[in-house]
């Protein structure tokens, strides 16, 4: 015999009652295990300020302070030790060893991304760590450090320039003689060919050298010209955090 509809409706009805009542317990179980995480948390978060509350405060601040440094100063470095702007293997005094190529590869990263002009670099070290003495000593050898390095780039970048004008003009005038050789001469004698024969690739190969020089090879040195005449001129300084 069928079921009545008014059985189906309440089976139904239970059914669903069920379905709704688990989805409940386990959204109130959640929301309970969440509560209680962030209660376990919180009584943590105290218990450590309360043991480790000056440490952690220190840290804070010492943090912050650094934010703000960094945030003001157009170029900041943050170094653990003076040694980091020298050469680990350099035993020298600070007042004679190389620098270190990592603190110029980072240098010259931070100086691309400033507007050109006179730059400020400032260290960011530990205030336990500074000596007055040596941090004079450091500016003064990375001034000239930058200053001698400019120069030989200057030097370097003027050759190329000088090397590259001379070969266009020297490939121009073996290029004119051969075509005036041609032009007056032809065909009149062996001798007369030969030097025509030399002159002319000759002329064209020196000549396009030349303009290599000029615009491309002289161009590649300006990246690191560029920058130590920014770092030769670069206001150098020590802050503690």
């Amino acid at each position: 015999m069928p079921e009545a509809p008014e059985r189906k409706q309440a089976s139904l009805e239970k059914k669903i009652e069920a379905k709704v009542e688990e989805k409940i317990e386990k959204d109130v179980e959640k929301k309970v295990e969440q509560k209680i995480e962030k209660q376990a948390e919180k009584r943590i978060e105290q218990k450590v300020e309360k043991k480790f509350g000056k440490e952690i405060s220190e840290i804070k601040a010492e943090l912050e302070a650094e934010k703000e440094f960094v945030a003001k100063s157009p170029i900041s470095i943050h170094v653990d030790s003076y040694d980091f702007i020298f050469d680990d293997f350099d035993p020298r005094p600070f007042s004679q060893r190389a620098l270190s190529d990592d603190f110029l590869r980072e240098a010259k990263k931070f100086a691309l991304e400033v507007k050109p002009g006179v730059l400020e670099l400032n260290f960011l070290i530990h205030e336990s760590i500074r000596k007055q003495e040596i941090e004079a000593t450091i500016k003064k050898r990375l001034h000239e450090h930058f200053r001698k390095s400019l120069a030989e780039s200057k030097k370097e970048h003027d050759w190329i320039v000088k090397k590259g004008s001379i070969m266009v003009l020297a490939g121009f005038a073996m290029t004119l003689g051969a075509a005036a050789i041609g032009y007056y001469f032809g065909e009149a004698s062996f001798l007369f060919v030969l030097i025509f024969v030399i002159l002319e690739p000759a002329g064209w190969f020196t000549f396009w050298t030349g303009l290599d020089q000029l615009f491309y090879e002289a161009r590649k040195t300006r990246p690191n010209l560029e920058f130590y005449a920014q770092m030769s001129k670069a206001e150098i300084n020590f802050q503690s955090y």
